[in-house]
């Protein structure tokens, strides 16, 4: 009773209503700043993910003179939970997929394939599309924080991306609507290869001259794996390159390309986005991540008791998996 003032105060601030004893973190000087920064872009409707919670801290910390503070994911999912934080998580499509088909292409036809390539000559390509001005549709928020939609910006390109088992990385394919974007005047060479048509799609003619021009940088036989949609059937015969499809309905389970999400503004050009994909390709997304795709994905062998040692958490908090979003 003699707490009860302090206790509405926090209730009104949107504190954990179920905590039984106050407690802070490793810091209290730097959450409280953080608290304030996420009070603050909520109020512009900002879209924050776990990653840059974790980001803002640290560069909070530093500019504190706090060089030692660490914004771990242990520490997030606390502060998260302390502050009566919340995240909208996306629906995916996994209901769709066929599991017992994925299941047998592995037993039965991946290890023939595997037999005939080592894993530096096995790729796997796959597209996406990039709302490159859209922003994130989930986020997090206080708990009974009213959440204002916004409309949502439908501006597209296309992106092939491909990368091998070993985690050798292909250049970016970028599909765009327009031939030459205003945005592209007086740029002598883009970081990633180019092609365009109305939609803004892969079509069969942009993905066989796509095989064309890399079976011409092949010195070697290479086994791209690729999913059997329709721009994809027919390819051309090359003497470097054999496709080899996957079966229909399973891109969410053995697309090793599909097994991390890939990601806003009025002002972002066409430009602009392509150089942002191209750094976060070759700066964000290591070898190893890129074999840890193709290893969920089925392709690679492993102990599944060692495996779930290491994706433990370093404590009895439960991690959010969007906060692995890196």
């Amino acid at each position: 009773m003699k707490n009860r003032y302090e206790i509405e105060k926090n209730v009104d601030e949107n504190k954990n209503e179920n905590r039984k004893i106050k407690r802070s973190g490793k810091d209290e000087d730097v959450e409280n700043v953080l608290k304030k920064w996420f009070t603050y872009v909520r109020q512009k409707d900002a879209r924050i993910s776990g990653p840059l919670i974790r980001q803002k801290a640290e560069e909070f910390a530093t500019k504190m003179g706090k060089a030692d503070f660490t914004a771990t994911i242990g520490w997030c999912t606390r502060w998260l939970k302390r502050e009566n934080i919340v995240y909208g998580k996306m629906h995916g499509e996994l209901n769709s997929n066929d599991y017992v088909g994925a299941h047998s292409w592995l037993k039965t036809v991946w290890p023939r394939l595997a037999a005939q390539y080592n894993p530096s000559d096995i790729y796997n390509a796959d597209e996406t599309a990039l709302y490159y001005r859209a922003l994130p549709e989930s986020c997090y928020l206080f708990r009974h924080e009213n959440a204002k939609g916004s409309k949502t910006c439908k501006e597209r390109i296309t992106v092939l991306v491909c990368a091998s088992m070993v985690g050798e990385k292909k250049d970016f394919l970028v599909i765009g609507k327009s031939a030459n974007p205003r945005c592209f005047k007086l740029v002598k060479k883009l970081p990633v290869d180019y092609e365009n048509n109305t939609t803004a799609w892969m079509t069969s003619k942009i993905f066989s001259n796509w095989l064309y021009e890399w079976n011409k940088q092949l010195i070697r036989k290479i086994l791209p794996l690729i999913d059997n949609c329709a721009d994809h059937k027919n390819p051309p015969k090359l003497k470097n390159i054999e496709i080899g499809f996957l079966p229909a309905n399973t891109t969410a389970l053995i697309q090793p390309c599909d097994q991390v999400p890939m990601k806003s503004l009025k002002k972002t050009s066409l430009l602009d986005a392509i150089h942002l994909i191209k750094k976060s390709w070759e700066n964000n997304v290591s070898e190893t991540t890129i074999q840890n795709c193709f290893k969920k994905a089925g392709f690679i062998e492993s102990d599944p008791g060692i495996d779930e040692l290491n994706d433990l958490p370093t404590n009895n908090d439960e991690i959010p998996h969007e906060l692995y979003n890196e």
